[in-house]
């Protein structure tokens, strides 16, 4: 399990969504017939299937950027799909491809009450040693992760402390609009994106938090809201899924205090921040 937190928690999170992913080296010999055959070992809990396009396969590098490579690749069998196990309500998914599994709580109605990450990675764990059974019992291979993902979409709303998109400066403490000369009028809209390495006590590069801010408007009533998406993504800390479970462990706590420190004092009393006990 994972060590108890001791960063702020907020009683009112904007957590409108959150995915927990370990990425591994191909099975080549998975086929859409075993997909049909891995449904049986969670239709109880995920009666519902879709099939959606495959995430490509990506790892984070570090050091000086490398100039895009041009590839090219000739199929001689249909790409796998990725298929997705959902819950009756769709609040909780599965997410699997030949070289990846997702486990997804998506906050569909405004009463939903975030389950905690600490819940969730108990569920992950658990749907993911069903996965690797499974992997052996049909003898596809042997899942090898190459990198873990953690990854959480916040839905901002106004609390009576933002109107406009433009006042991206209430929501993020990052964004300074000065106080020399401006433009007349207001922004219409702004949006805002920042990249953190996360990296251990020698500055050894463990992995990298991408977060993007853009402006959007609420579904059901169209009024303006910022989505805020943070993405952690790095290698496994040590062999198996205690390896990929620390780098998620660690990814969490960089998020959460990430989140805090680019956020306003404000958002922060509207989603009723405290310490943890």
């Amino acid at each position: 399990m994972p060590t108890k937190a001791t960063f702020p928690v907020f009683e009112n999170p904007p957590v409108a969504e959150v995915a927990l992913s370990v990425q591994f080296s191909p099975l080549t010999t998975m086929r859409a017939a075993h997909f049909g055959l891995l449904w049986t070992q969670f239709r109880a809990d995920f009666p519902r299937t879709e099939e959606q396009p495959p995430l490509a396969h990506f790892v984070e590098t570090f050091g000086k950027p490398q100039s895009p490579a041009i590839e090219v690749q000739i199929e001689t069998t249909p790409p796998m799909p990725r298929c997705w196990f959902l819950n009756k309500p769709g609040t909780e998914l599965i997410q699997v491809q030949q070289d990846r599994f997702i486990h997804n709580w998506r906050r569909l109605a405004t009463d939903t009450a975030y389950p905690r990450y600490s819940n969730l990675r108990e569920t992950f764990v658990r749907n993911l040693k069903a996965f690797r059974e499974f992997v052996d019992q049909e003898q596809l291979g042997e899942i090898v992760p190459d990198q873990c993902e953690l990854t959480y979409i916040d839905h901002i709303e106004q609390f009576g402390v933002w109107k406009r998109h433009g006042e991206i400066e209430k929501v993020i403490r990052l964004w300074n609009p000065g106080t020399g000369a401006r433009p007349p009028g207001q922004p219409e809209n702004m949006r805002f994106e920042v990249k953190y390495i996360i990296a251990d006590a020698k500055e050894t590069p463990l992995g990298r938090i991408s977060v993007q801010v853009i402006p959007a408007f609420r579904r059901a009533d169209s009024l303006p809201i910022f989505v805020m998406q943070s993405i952690a993504r790095g290698s496994p800390i040590g062999e198996g899924t205690d390896g990929v479970l620390a780098f998620l462990d660690l990814a969490h706590e960089w998020q959460i205090k990430t989140f805090v420190s680019m956020t306003t004092e404000e958002m922060h009393k509207a989603w009723r921040m405290r310490d943890e006990s």
